[in-house]
C-alpha cells in the first residue's frame, strides 16, 4: 500500500492526480495511467484516444503504472484527500450548471426527422450539453473518483486528465475488445429511462427502440465482415441504475491492428449516423454538434491483462481551466417522438450527475 510520507512515492501520485488516466476492467480492477514524458510510440501500456470528428488517433503519454482492486484504490484515494487537507466526509459535488432547453435540441430534431422521412437517412444521433464555470478542483477529481469505485459492474469508469483539459466518467458502451486474435463489439441503442417503466413497453417489445437497435447491430455486422463472419449473440437487456438498455454481443477472429479497428468502427450507429455514407458534416453544423470534441468518441485503454478495451466516450464530464460540460445524446429514427426523446436526454443527464456524485440529493 502507498506510503505519502515517502516523498518518492508522493510525488509520483501528486503527478498521476495533475495528469493521469483510470479505468475500471470488467472483473473489477482499476488500471491506472501516469504522463511519461519519454512515452514511446508503443500503444502497449497506453492510452489512446479520438475526438468524434476527426479520424485520426492520438496516442497519449499516458503510460501505466499501477494496478488496484475497488477497496484498495478507494483506500489509496483517501489517503490524497488527507493529504490535500480534505476534510469533507461526503463525497457529493455541488456544481451549479445550466439548465437544459428543448429549443435547439428542437431545431436539431426537426432537421434529422425530416432528413429521416425524406428517406435520405435512416437513422442520426444529435447531442445536447449542459454547462457550468466551477473551477474544477483535484479535490473535486478525488470526489469522482471514489464515487465511481461503487459503480455498477455494468459500467466501466474511465478517464483521463491534464492540467489543461479532463474527461472522467462511467461509460455503459463498449466499441471493442481486443484479446490476441478474438474482436468483440458490444452494440448498444435502445433507451428505456425506469421513471418512465410504467408508461412504455419492455425495450424488447417497443418497436421503435427495437429498430434504433437493430440499425447499430446491422452497422457493426457490416464492419465487421470485412474481418471474417461476425458471430452474433442473442439481444438481452442491460439494466442501469437509471435505464434499461437493448445490448447484443458480436464477435469475429481478427489479427487487424487495434488503432486500425478504431479508425474503422468510428462512429457506429450508436453515435453516427446511417447510412455512414451520407457524412457527419452536415450533423456538425446542427446546435451544439460541433462542441463534441472527445464525447463519443473512442477511448482505448491497454495491459496484458486484458488486451486492448476501447470504450465509447459517454456518460461522462469533461472539462477544461474555464469550463465543465455533461452531454447526452439520444437515436432518431423514423418512429421517433419528440416528447420521449427529450425525456430521455434529460434521464441520462440525471443518471451521469447521479453516478459522478453531481448535486446528488
Amino acid at each position: 500500500m502507498i506510503n505519502l510520507e515517502n516523498n518518492s512515492e508522493l510525488n509520483t501520485w501528486l503527478s498521476w492526480l495533475e495528469s493521469g488516466g483510470v479505468y475500471r476492467s470488467s472483473n473489477g480492477v482499476f488500471y491506472l495511467y501516469k504522463l511519461f514524458e519519454n512515452s514511446d510510440k508503443n500503444v502497449e501500456n497506453s492510452i489512446v484516444y479520438m475526438t468524434f470528428y476527426d479520424s485520426d488517433p492520438v496516442l497519449s503519454k499516458l503510460k501505466f503504472f499501477a494496478k488496484f482492486n475497488d477497496s484498495d484504490f478507494k483506500l489509496i484515494l483517501s489517503k490524497l484527500k488527507k493529504h490535500l487537507d480534505f476534510k469533507e466526509e461526503q463525497n457529493d459535488l455541488h456544481i451549479p450548471f445550466s439548465k437544459l432547453s428543448n429549443s435547439d435540441f428542437e431545431f436539431s430534431y426537426k432537421e434529422i426527422t425530416s432528413k429521416i422521412y425524406r428517406e435520405e437517412i435512416e437513422k442520426a444521433v444529435p447531442i445536447v450539453c449542459i454547462n457550468s464555470d466551477h473551477n474544477f478542483s483535484k479535490t473535486d477529481l478525488l470526489k469522482i473518483l471514489t464515487n465511481l469505485t461503487s459503480a455498477s459492474n455494468n459500467l466501466y469508469p474511465y478517464g483521463f486528465w491534464t492540467k489543461e483539459f479532463g474527461i472522467i466518467g462511467c461509460t455503459p458502451e463498449i466499441l471493442f475488445t481486443k484479446t490476441e486474435n478474438q474482436l468483440v463489439s458490444i452494440a448498444l441503442a435502445g433507451t428505456l429511462p425506469k421513471n418512465q417503466m410504467q408508461d412504455r413497453p419492455s425495450l424488447l417489445k417497443d418497436p421503435k427502440e427495437l429498430r434504433e437497435h437493430e440499425i447499430v447491430v446491422q452497422d457493426i455486422i457490416d464492419r465487421f465482415s470485412k474481418y471474417g463472419t461476425p458471430q452474433v449473440e442473442k439481444t438481452k437487456i442491460v439494466e442501469l441504475p437509471n435505464l434499461f438498455h437493448l445490448a447484443t454481443k458480436i464477435s469475429v477472429t481478427s489479427n487487424v491492428e487495434p488503432i486500425e479497428i478504431m479508425k474503422y468502427l468510428h462512429p457506429t450507429g450508436a453515435l453516427g449516423v446511417i447510412p455512414r455514407n451520407f457524412g457527419l458534416r452536415w450533423l456538425k453544423d446542427l446546435p451544439f454538434q460541433s462542441e463534441r470534441g472527445i464525447f463519443g468518441a473512442p477511448i482505448m485503454f491497454s495491459h496484458p491483462d486484458f488486451g486492448y478495451n476501447c470504450l465509447v466516450a459517454i456518460r461522462n464530464l469533461i472539462w477544461t481551466e474555464r469550463k465543465l460540460k455533461i452531454h447526452a445524446g439520444c437515436g432518431l429514427v423514423k418512429a421517433s417522438i419528440f416528447e420521449n426523446e427529450f425525456k430521455e436526454l434529460k434521464a441520462k443527464i440525471e443518471s451521469i450527475k447521479s453516478m459522478l456524485g453531481i448535486n446528488r440529493l
